[in-house]
């Protein structure tokens, strides 16, 4: 890459550059410029006063998908990767924009205004209608569908120092959408994975040298797309046509009782039509507190977390599960032939425990200028983290798998055996005709899968929330 800096008058930097880009299996250089500028104003009517603004254009030469499983009540849900492009496919493209503000009226309060928009030329995404049966080899394009998006955003924070500790509230928006070619009648849809709304709360105070407690309360609303992600995949190979999907089950043999109970299943539950299943909000509440404390060259920090304190049943998404009184009701029921459906949670209350220990080898000294003020860092050579989580995780399960799957006649307050199963080819398998989660004990699996990697995230993010800085202790500032 070549980038410049250079600062214009007292007030302003300006940062000008571009990353360039060899891609070996297309023979092509790509050039990814960048421009970004900063005013700083330390007196203002409102304080100080800071304002970002950038742009830039980015590609991806390596890009993440996940593949939902060959149907949605195996092993885990989806199976996550990494790809590189190869010749077939152009790298996904977008440019970007952003605005920050930051004002700081006085010593204890903190403002500040964030806003971006992101125009997505190119994206890659997995076209599971791709005929994936015969071959072996295949080029990237055979399977993989070129879409367009975008995304936007605004947020806000107010942060005010309060004695000991300080308290904070942010609030942000955001809205992306996609459209995929041959899919939902080729409209702009909101991505799956996004929270239009998000709040949170959060305080945190040091009553003790080098103790911190943490509090902080999480709000999101406004999601779509309820149901299993396989779910929706499962139609996408059909091309959400589902006269196709009806006569290749007739092809194959399906009996007309469950081709009937197929198409009533879609049709109730309005499966083409993911706008309109919108979750309930999400609510939780976590608490956290943490010690830090010096040995030699060491730093070691001791914490413990609650998450979930009030124990919300929050919901992840929407499942399929069979209430056999109601599904084989004879017809005397409205809903004989139907999957319920039901909810499949977010964590419940989780106590964990953790330790960090940190080695740093040596200091090097660098100087820096800020707002034309001599600024000496000292930073560690070489820095060596080592870190221990402890988590009551048999009982966790236990309690998730028999909240989830009440009087379920395969829980035995135990995790069910795992089988040993061929998985075939990934892409093929959405065209399997099947909804149900509960035919098989690979469904508790599934559950202490999300689980795992839900507890993962929840206890990091508190980790990264905490103001007791170990690197401090290897890393710090004098000024000048």
């Amino acid at each position: 890459y070549v980038q410049d800096r250079f600062q214009a008058g007292e007030h302003a930097v300006f940062e000008a550059g571009t990353r360039f880009t060899w891609l070996q299996s297309r023979n092509t250089l790509y050039a990814e410029p960048r421009l970004s500028a900063r005013f700083d104003w330390s007196n203002t009517p409102v304080g100080g006063f800071s304002l970002y603004i950038g742009t830039g254009l980015y590609r991806q030469f390596v890009s993440q998908f996940d593949i939902s499983s060959r149907s949605p009540r195996t092993f885990v849900s989806s199976t996550r990767f990494w790809m590189g492009n190869d010749a077939s496919v152009t790298p996904p493209k977008a440019a970007h924009a952003a605005v920050e503000m930051l004002i700081l009226p006085n010593r204890d309060w903190t403002l500040t205004l964030e806003s971006f928009y992101k125009k997505q030329y190119h994206i890659l995404s997995v076209d599971y209608s791709a005929a994936t049966e015969q071959a072996v080899d295949l080029d990237q394009d055979d399977f993989l569908n070129p879409t367009r998006g975008y995304s936007y955003g605004v947020s806000g924070s107010i942060k005010r120092r309060i004695g000991p500790g300080n308290a904070k509230i942010r609030l942000d928006h955001t809205q992306s959408e996609r459209r995929i070619r041959n899919l939902f009648d080729n409209e702009w849809l909101s991505v799956p994975w996004n929270e239009p709304f998000r709040l949170e709360l959060s305080a945190d105070v040091s009553p003790l040298p080098r103790t911190v407690l943490l509090a902080r309360w999480r709000s999101v609303w406004g999601r779509e797309w309820g149901f299993r992600k396989a779910y929706y995949d499962f139609l996408s190979a059909h091309l959400n046509d589902i006269d196709s999907l009806l006569d290749q089950m007739r092809e194959n043999g399906v009996s007309a009782d469950a081709i009937r109970r197929v198409k009533r299943q879609i049709s109730n539950y309005s499966l083409t039509d993911p706008s309109n299943h919108k979750l309930a909000p999400i609510h939780q509440l976590d608490l956290s507190a943490a010690y830090s404390l010096r040995l030699g060259s060491y730093s070691l920090q001791l914490r413990a977390d609650v998450v979930n304190v009030l124990n919300r049943a929050n919901t992840a998404e929407w499942r399929f599960e069979m209430d056999e009184e109601t599904y084989f009701g004879g017809g005397s029921l409205p809903s004989t032939g139907l999957l319920e459906r039901s909810d499949r949670l977010l964590l419940p209350r989780i106590i964990s425990f953790a330790a960090r220990l940190t080695w740093c080898l040596g200091r090097e000294t660098g100087i820096r200028f800020l707002n034309r003020r001599r600024v000496r860092v000292h930073h560690p050579i070489l820095r060596v983290e080592c870190k221990v989580h402890i988590l009551l995780f048999q009982q966790i399960v236990e309690t998730t798998l028999e909240k989830q799957n009440p009087g379920h006649p395969k829980y035995n307050g135990h995790v069910s055996h795992i089988p040993d199963r061929k998985q075939g080819q990934i892409l093929s398998t959405q065209k399997r005709h099947t909804f149900r989660d509960d035919a098989s004990p690979d469904v508790e699996v599934d559950e202490v899968y999300h689980l795992a990697e839900e507890i993962r995230l929840s206890v990091e993010n508190l980790a990264i929330e905490h103001t007791v800085d170990d690197v401090a202790e290897c890393s710090t500032q004098h000024h000048g």
